[in-house]
């Protein structure tokens, strides 16, 4: 199982405007939102099938910490994947290949979103 840590720095520069009719294909449904919650304490390890990779999406303010306290949406290959906010992470296993990752702010009214892509290899 190979681990993947994909920083995904968002600045104002870093985001594209989506095209009218939709969010790009990598990310997921417009409809789709997250409640996110955070905990202090690690979750319990989860066992991760060998055969596949284990991404960790990541947001961290830095030193002077985040003003905006943003809840920012993951699309990974089409699908919403999951959401995180002010420090905070979480992960997804995939399977070896080459993925696309989505971005946006929600709630979304800009159709904003930046964009990444990797190669997963287990």
């Amino acid at each position: 199982m190979r681990i993947i840590v994909l920083p995904i720095l968002f600045a104002a520069t870093a985001f594209a405007q989506a095209p009218s009719a939709g969010f790009p294909a990598a990310c997921g449904p417009e409809s789709r939102s997250f409640d996110v919650k955070t905990q202090k304490s690690r979750p319990d390890a989860t066992q991760v099938d060998p055969a596949k990779a284990l991404v960790y999406f990541i947001q961290d303010s830095g030193p002077w910490g985040n003003h905006q306290r943003a809840t920012l949406r993951i699309g990974l290959d089409g699908k919403w994947v999951g959401a995180y906010k002010h420090n905070s992470y979480f992960s997804v296993s995939v399977e070896p290949g080459e993925h696309h990752v989505c971005v946006n702010v929600q709630p979304d009214q800009s159709g904003l979103v930046a964009l990444a892509h990797f190669t997963a290899e287990h």
